[in-house]
């Protein structure tokens, strides 16, 4: 062993002492020769042919050390260092272009492990679920009625503890001493122990606190305690005014808490479920949490509430039996299920530009291997073994692949700045994004991976020591190394540009979608009553009508209108169809018909919008204050409900709870109100009307919240100050969310956007590095034939065919790259289904398209060299040659 660390920590010297042994056996060697009758020469000569290769002597010596894989390893990485800095232009080019792979990656790859793989801020988060049933055409999320929530908590379940939460985040108001509005959501007092969270001060609130009746009590975000309070530990006990209602604070949550839909919440009071929803079946509908027992799998879960489930089935309505089934998923997957599948294509998208990156530095690689044969043939013709020359080659490669690494650290943290910048607000936690530990590790496996990767074509090239002896090598290996290369690059940027097109036709395709309405130049202003201000009949209405005429004399608007909620991301209320009963009409009895969505507006809504009323009329302002009821249908729902009839003049009734009937005094045309990708739902307009009848459908706080929408020509901001300022000359403490229109329909396009740029991007970069790599093929050809091309056109070879000559190679390669590459795509944008709209996965026109600009691109690429090839003087090249 000391001998080993000798011979590893003082080389030299132990070298020294190795030629100094050899050199005594030599002459020993050679005196005994000379006994022998030698003359002194011949000794020398008869020693030296008994040693053999002095070299592969000394080999087999240092392996005896046993540090002789380290000691080489060292020397290769010194002689790769210095032969890298010898080629700095090639290195620079090199580096740059696995940098741009390894960077594009790390950038995605932080994206994707903070929401796949990087673990939930919850102790043992894999056995937390979302559970309940799933009813289609209610709720694609499992929810569950409170009776029926209440009823298994005292059933033998598979899960240790669960919590239920009153759906949604909802709006709330704090008044003095600052009136702002916060974000509340109201949760069962089990709901921090499922998921295993303690406040970071405080308590959570308890079971007695957790009853109707109760004194009200609420926990704050730590964000909230740090920017109202000041992280003043006095914040514990104080009363907030919360809705006008005077809540103490008992606890302060941890400041890495997380809400497990990722909403924001500033405000958690306790569900306080009223009795409606205890003692009678259904109750309100909830969302419930659970963790599962030790050792309990979803599956398993999954058959021990089947019981449950069919004792729901019967109890449900016999219209939604054949729809309903249970839910239960884990919290992870309800948070990132519906990104989860574009965050692995822009991966995947990642992935192939790395390996088109590789393949272009594999290809330089090759290259300057053909430059590099005659030293590698000294090196076997001193005796060093193929292994040996395959690790230089492949140390070399390597330490390229450790400087892309380095690089891409510094380019991945500014692609994932940018990246941050354009991502739209629905991609969960890309703000958290950071190239920490994980990052590192992932791109110094990626620098390995590609550094190994670019050198193993050279490294399995390697010349024979006979080439000093004048004999030629064809190369040919090398040769079909480097075609191939170009040619799985051309197929690797079919497959990226075909996924890129798809995706920019579908946001070619969203962004050209008619809405069905006008959005230009309308600003929006939410605004909700506190629940203790204007509690008499009249007084939220007489606010809502003063306040819509301070809007109205505004100077520069145009119009005024009031709804519950605003298009174009889905109403805030619906109707399953078959509650709908038109006149002259049996009811309808298969199944359930799905959801219909209705709004409540004041008459002013179709023309600020400018919806179409296409049959009929619109709302009259006598309708918000007559004793009749008034609906307006969309165009799809009177096609449902009154096939081949005039629907104006007949009557609509809700039958499920029974209501009185309604007059369809109009037929508006259909609007996006869905969402945009999404078709037209049926959907249903009522008035919204004077007090004290403001309540419809069973929603009063109708009455006490709406979005008023103005249209002005003049600039956005100026029309929101002068809002801001209306509302607040009628009550100075009341906050409200202003926004526009437009705003609000470009965020629904913002994630397909996203998409569509970056895979965008990654396709035209893959472009230029594959458009480089053909480019570089063909040169070195063409350098390479200099003299065959001399000889050709010497024999009388024109111009012209000499150009398509080299033309047609690069060509070749491009036609079996693009026919790989679109058997690739074709199997592989089927993934990107559920990402596409208007467009299918394997739609002709992209594919052609995305064909053609490869072969434009190859044609550019080849024509350079081919034209110089086509210069080539005979003379001259013979004259070399």
């Amino acid at each position: 062993m000391m001998l080993n660390l000798r011979a590893l920590f003082h080389k030299s010297r132990a070298e020294q002492e190795m030629d100094d042994e050899l050199r005594f056996h030599l002459e020993k060697q050679a005196e005994h020769n000379i006994a022998r009758g030698m003359s002194a020469e011949e000794a020398r000569y008869a020693a030296l042919r008994k040693f053999g290769n002095m070299g592969q002597v000394k080999e087999e010596c240092r392996d005896t050390w046993g540090m002789r894989f380290i000691s080489e390893l060292a020397q290769d990485i010194r002689f790769g260092l210095r032969q890298l800095r010898r080629n700095a232009g090639f290195t620079a080019v090199a580096i740059g272009t696995l940098a741009l792979g390894i960077g594009a990656n790390a950038a995605i790859f932080s994206v994707l492990y903070r929401n796949l793989i990087h673990p939930l801020p919850y102790p043992h988060a894999e056995r937390l679920v979302m559970f309940g049933v799933v009813v289609p055409a209610l709720d694609s999320r499992p929810f569950i009625f409170g009776f029926t929530y209440l009823g298994l908590r005292h059933e033998q379940t598979p899960f240790e503890s669960m919590a239920s939460w009153m759906p949604g985040v909802q709006g709330c108001d704090i008044a003095a001493p600052e009136a702002q509005r916060m974000d509340c959501a109201q949760v069962e007092s089990t709901f921090l122990p499922t998921f295993g969270i303690r406040p970071a001060f405080g308590r959570n609130f308890t079971f007695q606190e957790d009853l109707p009746g109760a004194p009200p009590v609420c926990l704050i975000s730590y964000g909230m305690w740090r920017s109202r309070f000041g992280s003043n530990p006095a914040a514990l006990g104080q009363l907030l005014s919360i809705d006008g209602n005077p809540t103490r604070v008992v606890g302060i949550l941890p400041g890495d808490f997380e809400w497990p839909t990722l909403a924001r919440v500033d405000i958690v009071l306790p569900e306080k479920l009223p009795p409606s929803a205890r003692g009678e079946n259904p109750g309100v509908a909830l969302r419930a949490y659970a963790r599962l027992k030790p050792g309990v799998s979803i599956a398993q879960a999954g058959a021990q509430l089947q019981p449950f489930l069919q004792q729901f089935i019967q109890s449900a309505p016999p219209m939604f039996r054949k729809e309903i089934r249970l839910g239960i998923v884990p919290v992870r997957e309800d948070q990132v299920g519906p990104v989860r599948q574009a965050l692995w294509v822009l991966f995947g998208a990642t992935l192939a530009l790395l390996l088109l990156a590789t393949a272009n530095v594999a290809n330089l690689l090759l290259a300057r291997a053909e430059v590099r044969q005659r030293e590698l043939a000294v090196r076997s013709a001193l005796g060093a073994g193929r292994r040996r020359l395959a690790q230089l080659r492949l140390i070399e490669s390597t330490l390229l692949g450790l400087g892309g690494g380095i690089a891409g650290l510094g380019l991945g943290f500014l692609l994932l700045r940018v990246s941050v910048a354009l991502a739209p607000a629905g991609i969960p936690r890309i703000e958290q994004a950071h190239l920490g530990l994980p990052g590192v590790l992932f791109i110094t496996g990626m620098s390995l991976f590609s550094g190994v990767l670019c050198g193993m074509g050279a490294s399995l090239a390697i010349p024979p020591a006979q080439l000093l002896l004048g004999s030629r090598t064809t190369g040919s290996l090398r040769r079909r190394l480097r075609s191939a290369l170009v040619a799985a690059q051309v197929a690797v940027s079919v497959v990226l540009l075909a996924g890129a097109g798809l995706l920019l036709r579908t946001l070619r395709n969203i962004e050209n979608i008619p809405l069905g309405m006008d959005t230009s130049h309308v600003v929006t202003a939410e605004v909700a009553l506190g629940r203790q201000a204007f509690l008499r009949p009249g007084e939220a209405a007489g606010f809502f009508d003063r306040l819509e005429t301070r809007l109205s004399a505004l100077p520069g608007v145009t119009g005024v209108a009031l709804s519950d909620s605003l298009p174009p991301a889905g109403a805030e209320h619906s109707m399953p169809f078959f509650v709908l009963h038109p006149e002259g009409h049996p009811p309808f009895e298969k199944g359930t018909g799905g959801m219909v969505a209705w709004r409540a507006v004041t008459p002013g809504y179709f023309r600020m919008l400018d919806i179409p009323i296409i049959e009929g009329r619109s709302f009259a302002s006598s309708d918000r204050s007559s004793q009749g009821n008034v609906i307006v249908l969309s165009k799809s729902l009177a096609d449902r409900l009154f096939p081949a009839e005039d629907p104006v003049g007949r009557r609509v009734q809700f039958t499920s709870p029974p209501g009185p009937w309604y007059d369809v005094v109009g037929i508006a045309g259909n609007v996006k109100n869905a969402g945009i990708i999404q078709e037209s739902d049926p959907e249903y307009y009522l008035v919204r009307k004077d007090a004290p009848d403001l309540g419809l459908h069973g929603f009063p706080d109708l009455q006490r919240h709406a979005f008023f929408l103005v249209r002005s020509p003049l600039a956005a901001s100026g029309v929101a100050s002068m809002v801001r300022g209306a509302i607040s000359s009628l009550d100075s403490t009341l906050p409200a969310k202003i926004s526009t229109l437009d705003a609000r329909v470009g965020q629904l396009r913002t994630r397909p956007r996203f998409n569509a740029v970056l895979t965008g991007l990654f396709a035209m970069l893959g472009l230029l590095l594959a458009g480089i790599g053909l480019f570089g093929l063909v040169s070195y050809s063409v350098a390479q034939r200099t003299n065959e091309i001399g000889i050709r056109m010497a024999l009388g070879a024109q111009k012209g065919e000499i150009l398509r000559m080299v033309l047609g190679q690069g060509l070749k390669l491009v036609l079996a790259g693009v026919a790989i590459g679109i058997a690739g795509a074709l199997a592989l944008t089927r993934f990107l289904s559920s990402l596409l709209y208007g467009v299918k996965p394997t739609d002709p026109l992209t594919f052609i398209v995305v064909s053609l600009i490869l072969a434009a691109v190859a044609l550019l690429a080849c024509y350079i060299p081919a034209r110089r090839a086509a210069r080539v003087d005979p003379m001259v090249a013979l004259r070399y040659e």
